[in-house]
């Protein structure tokens, strides 16, 4: 379900905005249908950011608990994926 939940963040961002509805739909899922928003270091997070996709990224947010994207950790992780890209070139 991870996968589709990350698919369907990059298909909407190509074709159209908007169909948040199908992402509210995904998240409600639960048991082992649950989409993980932290898989991959808060992939789905990242992709709604690299998209512009403010409605999914409003959404994201929105989460508590144990679904909660912790903003700072992810400003953390994308800034020393920038060093290790700037060392690497």
């Amino acid at each position: 379900m991870q996968f589709a939940f990350n698919r369907a963040i990059d298909a909407q961002a190509k074709d159209k905005p908007g169909h948040v509805d199908l992402f509210k739909l995904l998240l409600s899922l639960d048991g082992d249908m649950s989409v993980d928003v932290h898989a991959d270091t808060d992939r789905a997070f990242t992709l709604a950011c690299q998209h512009g996709r403010v409605d999914v990224m409003e959404l994201l947010l929105s989460l508590e608990g144990d679904r909660r994207i912790d903003v700072a950790r992810f400003e953390a992780i994308q800034a020393s994926r920038s060093s290790v890209v700037a060392l690497v070139c």
